[in-house]
């Protein structure tokens, strides 16, 4: 599986971890799609903790998700650096 996109799907936060938490034994993905749903810092923790696993991870869409602020994306950062 070299992609998922649940774009739109009207995930909350707490639904946004779990699904993260359920693809960490896909190491080949390259492209996770979560645009347009209700997630934030729990969500990104967990992709935090993905990136660490998956790193063939090359694009990930957040776009219209309101709760992902600059706490958020400090986890971001760190896994880009660490994964440099």
């Amino acid at each position: 599986m070299r992609g998922v996109d649940f774009s739109g799907n009207g995930l909350t936060d707490f639904d946004g971890a779990r699904l993260i938490d359920s693809l960490m034994n896909h190491t080949d993905l390259e492209f996770i799609g979560l645009a347009n749903n209700s997630l934030g810092e729990d969500t990104c923790i967990a992709l935090f903790d993905l990136l660490q696993k998956c790193k063939k991870v090359k694009a990930i869409d957040l776009s219209g998700n309101d709760d992902i602020n600059d706490k958020c994306l400090g986890y971001f950062y760190k896994a880009i650096t660490k994964n440099c």
